[in-house]
């Protein structure tokens, strides 16, 4: 299941605004950073399930569901145009109500870069290496991820091809 028609509507009307703040952060004197950061969440949530093809359902624990799978979705967006992430964290998982984190990557003008995905005892096992109370650095949830699962890569592209001969 994919987003409804409403829920697309959001997903973009929320860009727009976003990319407005974009133009009038200079005019405001704030960052985007401060302001976006209310636009980033909701808008990787919705991307990913757009992109994976999710049931958005926020709720306790998790974020959206998959079938009976269900996911927690953290984002995190480019601030400099062009560069990809590699300092920061994520937000703390949290609970045990999901079985796969996603960690969508926003590039600067919010549209989604790539996605990744880990099982929750993996994410339990970095944020426990991180200590108490701290997200995963980004570049650790990525290295464990291996490659996005959005977009694929040429690779992976191959490697769907090989699977379904």
């Amino acid at each position: 299941m994919a987003l409804t028609k409403t829920q697309f509507n959001l997903l973009t009307d929320l860009r727009l605004a976003a990319r407005e703040q974009l133009k009038n952060q200079s005019l405001t004197g704030k960052e985007l950073s401060t302001i976006g950061r209310s636009f980033s969440g909701l808008i990787g949530e919705l991307s990913a399930c757009e992109a994976l093809g999710l049931q958005w359902c926020p709720s306790d624990g998790y974020d959206a569901r998959g079938g009976e799978i269900r996911y927690q979705i953290k984002t995190r967006r480019r601030s400099v145009p062009q560069k990809a992430i590699k300092k920061g964290r994520t937000g703390k998982f949290g609970g045990d109500e999901y079985d796969f984190a996603l960690l969508v990557e926003l590039d600067y003008e919010f549209e989604t870069k790539g996605i990744y995905k880990l099982p929750r005892d993996e994410v339990t096992r970095l944020q426990n290496k991180e200590g108490a109370g701290k997200g995963i650095h980004v570049a650790a949830f990525k290295k464990a991820a291996g490659d996005p699962i959005y977009p694929m890569n040429e690779s992976s592209h191959k490697l769907e091809r090989v699977k379904r001969q």
